[in-house]
């Protein structure tokens, strides 16, 4: 499946952010359109595959994302 080859093509050639690749690459690359893209990143996303962008395009996360789950946040503020 393309969204399979995506993610193999990013964590083998564009692991990091200093690597990343950007979707006019990836369209080339896949032979699909930017939509395309987006729309493949967002599948492997919600699927749990660590698909991490910046300014510089696309790129498998090197590290695990942060998880802001355990934080506790003020319910109201106090003056």
């Amino acid at each position: 499946m393309e969204k399979e080859r995506l993610a193999e093509y990013l964590e083998q050639y564009h692991l990091g952010e200093f690597n990343a690749a950007t979707s006019r690459e990836l369209e080339l690359t896949f032979g699909i359109k930017g939509i395309e893209v987006r729309h493949l990143v967002n599948q492997l996303r919600r699927d749990g595959v660590p698909i991490a962008s910046s300014g510089n395009g696309y790129f498998y996360a090197a590290t695990e994302p942060v998880s802001y789950t355990h934080l506790t946040l003020p319910t109201k503020l106090e003056v």
